[in-house]
């Protein structure tokens, strides 16, 4: 008599599995790892003409100038300047990025780069937020909005 077996319990199918999955894991990390290299690649070449920019009276105010021609928002320009100039070479960037697959551009961004100015307003805000009490105009009483938000 012929036993049917799940093709699940099948060492072949087992294997394969393993190494679809270690295929996903490692071209994941390769893209965004490839990823943060162009982000490097277009901070070097933004300062590249940093004399140029200064020449015709931009300065810092390239950014504002130069991100939405290039299709990205300004604060995103801005960590990727900030990350070039952390980094002055793509080896020291290999070398230091934190070990394993679970690097990201994000990751990056909060571990590693200063706070935009816009990020840094974002949180003020925030902050000055959570110390707002709302008064109930019939008894007077005042209430924390951070207490509300709970």
């Amino acid at each position: 008599m012929n036993k049917i077996t799940k093709i699940e319990d099948q060492d072949f199918f087992i294997n394969l599995i393993e190494e679809c999955r270690a295929i996903i894991v490692e071209r994941g990390f390769l893209a965004r790892l490839e990823l943060i290299k162009g982000k490097w690649e277009l901070g070097d070449r933004i300062l590249s003409e940093e004399e140029n920019f200064k020449r015709f009276g931009y300065g810092d105010k390239i950014v504002e100038k130069l991100a939405p021609l290039i299709g990205i928002s300004t604060s995103h320009l801005w960590k990727i300047i900030q990350f070039r100039k952390i980094y002055t070479s793509w080896e020291t960037v290999e070398s230091t990025l934190p070990k394993g697959k679970d690097i990201s551009w994000f990751r990056l961004c909060q571990n590693i780069l200063p706070k935009s100015g816009e990020e840094k307003n974002r949180e003020k805000d925030q902050e000055d937020c959570k110390h707002l009490k709302l008064k109930c105009v019939k008894c007077g009483k005042e209430i924390n909005l951070e207490d509300l938000i709970k």
